[in-house]
């Protein structure tokens, strides 16, 4: 990458970060206070206090990109900015575009992915499981089976016609 591609993502990454900075200081000087017009009744104070949690949500996604953009600075400082951190290959000027705070390429991100997907649980009731069996998650199997895992390890277990539903009555020992 050449010193006018990485001028121009510097440029970008600083006026984003402005913008963060700008905005935590409206909802610091603004966006914490609720007025009378807020309490007239318990609707009124229920909307304000919903509006000024999505605000504190906003600016908690902000802060992480904040960090994010930090980083991206840095490297370009450091003359690191535009690799890949897991394989070292040039990152695709137009997904720097799109997301000049990424640190991987197309692939690796797509494999990271796939990765975490394998091992999240897919919906409450997955997650009620994992926490009811010590941390243990199951996810299901194309081949009417469940599959355990604790960390990197998968165990299968035969499930036979049973629903998964029916996993809450079973045990795990």
């Amino acid at each position: 990458m050449d010193q006018e591609q990485l001028e121009y993502f510097r440029q970008v990454l600083i006026g984003e970060r402005k913008r963060i900075l700008e905005n935590t200081q409206h909802t610091r000087r603004e966006g914490l206070e609720l007025s009378s017009d807020d309490m007239a009744d318990e609707n009124d104070l229920a909307s304000a206090l919903y509006d000024q949690g999505f605000n504190l949500r906003l600016r908690d996604r902000e802060r992480s990109l904040l960090v994010k953009i930090n980083k991206a600075l840095r490297l370009i400082n450091e003359g690191d900015y535009g690799y890949c951190e897991v394989c070292d290959d040039d990152i695709d000027l137009r997904r720097l575009k799109a997301r000049p705070v990424t640190t991987m390429c197309v692939e690796c991100k797509e494999d990271a992915e796939r990765k975490e997907r394998s091992y999240a649980p897919r919906d409450n009731q997955d997650r009620a499981r994992a926490a009811r069996f010590g941390g243990l998650s199951f996810s299901r199997g194309a081949d009417g089976k469940a599959a355990k895992d604790q960390g990197d390890l998968i165990f299968d277990v035969d499930l036979g016609d049973t629903d998964m539903d029916d996993m809450d009555e079973m045990s795990m020992d």
